[in-house]
């Protein structure tokens, strides 16, 4: 054979141990990768959780789909294929169906506490009205709440405090309110002189005669000259203390009339509203003494209080009419009878309550202002003597009396 034809012999003989090898290695490869899918299979598969999430939502929603086909079927009980086939469920997605999923957990989770807040508004914990505070409304509303308080116990505590301050102010110390201690301490001994003389003057004119219109005014109401009395002072009773005045011995010897006191009210402050009243008695006088001042007689008032020597407003008229004749020392003296009269008919708590300033008298009432005629004109009748310290302190026991009355303020 020639040397050409050697030579493609050989060539082909490499062809075809090259086609020989490429297809022993391609055997070779799809076996190793058969046996790399079978260890595969083979092999346990790991756990994901988002693919029991979607299992137990596609069981769900399977189970959906199983009642809403249930609840179409027809009355005979044999099933509608296009029933079925509305009532599927479409197919869905894995972020679809994790989302789903997140959504009816959280539905599950709402409905939860709907029902415990149920529960909680029959049992009466909360209302239902309006969303249910979380712990930091209910700590900001606490804190609010005890704020608040503390700022009213505070202003309650500052009031308190103001009107404890206002009630030491205007307590009232009663040895100040008789004059004859402040004349007696002004002028000595010689005021004692005084008194004596004074007494005695009357006696002369008894002398010269016993009639008692032939006697000066202060003469004709004195005790010895009253005819209610039957000629008697007030002797010893005249030593008993006295809350607004001290007895004086000429006066005559007799009960109040029928003029009392009685407490009305008394608040959480320890104040106590007081307040004078007439009984039946010193009503018949009081009818007496409306017909003399119709009359316009002032003798027949000057013989009712002689019949009647305590009647507030017959002692209160007699004093203007003392006044009116320029005799100031009785008209004076009859306002200090009548304010006598007041503090021995006055209640057995009033002395303390007025010592303390927590004693009140109401001055729209009716009763009470005839103390206040009397309180006030006899702080007029000291102030003429002099005497400033007691004038004081009877417009501060006014004041204490009621301290938002206008009359007290246009009297003091």
């Amino acid at each position: 054979m020639s040397s050409r034809a050697l030579r493609k012999l050989q060539r082909e003989h490499e062809q075809k141990q090259q086609l020989e090898a490429l297809e022993q290695d391609g055997f070779q490869k799809e076996l190793e990768k058969s046996e790399e899918s079978e260890a595969e299979l083979l092999a346990p598969k790991k756990l994901n959780a988002f693919d029991i999430l979607n299992q137990d939502n596609e069981a769900e929603e399977e189970e959906d789909a199983s009642d809403s086909v249930h609840s179409s079927e027809p009355d005979n009980g044999e099933p509608s294929s296009a029933a079925t086939k509305e009532n599927a469920p479409p197919p869905k997605s894995r972020k679809a169906k994790g989302k789903s999923k997140a959504q009816n957990k959280k539905k599950g989770k709402k409905n939860k506490e709907d029902v415990e807040r149920d529960n909680r508004v029959q049992k009466g914990e909360v209302s239902n009205s309006g969303p249910e505070p979380d712990e930091i409304d209910i700590a900001l509303k606490s804190l609010s709440l005890s704020s608040g308080q503390n700022a009213g116990d505070a202003q309650a505590r500052k009031l308190d405090d103001d009107y404890q301050e206002m009630c030491r102010l205007l307590s009232t110390d009663t040895k100040y309110l008789n004059a004859f201690n402040e004349m007696k301490r002004l002028f000595g001994s010689a005021i004692l002189y005084a008194d004596d003389e004074r007494a005695g003057a009357p006696n002369a004119g008894r002398r010269q005669g016993r009639d008692a219109q032939q006697l000066d005014l202060g003469g004709a109401l004195a005790g010895r000259n009253s005819p209610a009395s039957r000629g008697q002072g007030l002797a010893g009773l005249a030593l008993r203390r006295d809350v607004f005045m001290l007895g004086k011995e000429e006066w005559p010897k007799g009960t109040s009339g029928g003029l009392g006191m009685e407490v009305e009210h008394k608040d959480e402050r320890g104040t106590t509203l007081y307040r004078f009243v007439h009984n039946s008695m010193y009503q018949d006088v009081q009818g007496q003494f409306d017909t003399c001042v119709e009359s316009m007689d002032p003798q027949r008032m000057i013989q009712l209080l002689q019949f009647n020597p305590y009647h507030i407003s017959t002692l209160l008229q007699v004093s203007e009419i003392a006044k009116q004749q320029g005799d100031h020392s009785v008209s004076g003296d009859l306002l200090e009878r009548a304010l006598f009269s007041f503090g021995r008919s006055v209640h057995s708590s009033f002395s303390a309550a007025l010592s303390e300033g927590r004693a009140r008298l109401d001055f729209r009432r009716r009763e009470n202002r005839e103390f206040w005629l009397a309180a006030w004109r006899y702080i007029n009748n000291l102030g003429q003597r002099g005497t400033l310290r007691t004038t004081y302190e009877w417009a501060k026991l006014l004041l204490s009396l009621d301290p938002e009355a206008g009359y007290t303020s246009r009297s003091s």
